[in-house]
């Protein structure tokens, strides 16, 4: 069962997370941008992160696994809709 998480705390993890497994030796890596967008499948929408930039110390890789590893466990929040005056 999925846990469901803010948009903010999913932030707050990747980066978390991301600071503590990334190679030392990477001094310029950060988490990318996220933003919601079209749902892969059906359902109301999803999150993306922004493509990471290649980073010879594996950030990408690091971060591809984070991104995964958040996606999959989970449930996180959409985005509230914004009103119309």
């Amino acid at each position: 069962m999925k846990i469901d998480i803010s948009a903010a705390d999913m932030k707050t993890m990747l980066a978390t997370e991301f600071a503590r497994l990334k190679s030392p030796a990477c001094k310029t890596c950060t988490v990318p941008a996220h933003h919601w967008g079209p749902a892969p499948g059906p359902g109301p929408g999803y999150w993306y992160m922004e493509k990471p930039a290649d980073c010879p110390n594996g950030c990408r890789q690091v971060l591809a696994d984070l991104w995964a590893k958040v996606t999959t466990e989970y449930n996180i929040a959409a985005p509230p809709r914004e009103r119309v005056s």
